[in-house]
């Protein structure tokens, strides 16, 4: 197993070569020479000259780029969700007082701060009116 960083490289090896054709690549593209150390150990890219060549893992031309294609296709599709997913919700804050009887209802509402007892009251007549609108009784 490679680290990210060496994971991101080596994903830019295989998109040049499937995109642009190209078998090898200048190492400096990749900066790091950590991380070309780090690639070359796990047998997965080779120098040959100032660049690197990514080494026959024994998949054909075919296979490589059907798994580049689809990497490609994931990461788009991806993009696509976030990019279509909102990042800010409409919020309510909601209290809830339950009480066993309505005189217990009723007593709690005459000692309401009158700012809360008015807000009840229309709240309690809007449902009653809604309730009396559907025929429920």
């Amino acid at each position: 197993m490679v680290s990210d960083r060496a994971e991101e490289a080596l994903e830019t090896l295989w998109v040049r070569r499937v995109e642009q054709e190209e078998p090898a690549c200048p190492a400096e593209e990749i900066a790091d020479e950590g991380i070309i150390n780090e690639l070359q150990a796990a047998g997965l890219v080779r120098r040959n000259g100032a660049k690197l060549v990514l080494t026959d893992l024994g998949l054909e031309e075919a296979a490589m780029r059907e798994l580049v294609r689809c990497d490609l296709l994931q990461n788009k599709l991806v993009e696509d969700i976030r990019a279509q997913t909102p990042t800010v919700a409409e919020q309510v804050h909601v209290r809830h007082i339950v009480l066993n009887t309505e005189d217990e209802a009723k007593a709690a509402l005459e000692n309401a701060p009158q700012e809360e007892r008015s807000a009840l009251e229309s709240f309690i007549a809007q449902m009653e009116s809604q309730l009396k609108s559907s025929g429920a009784n």
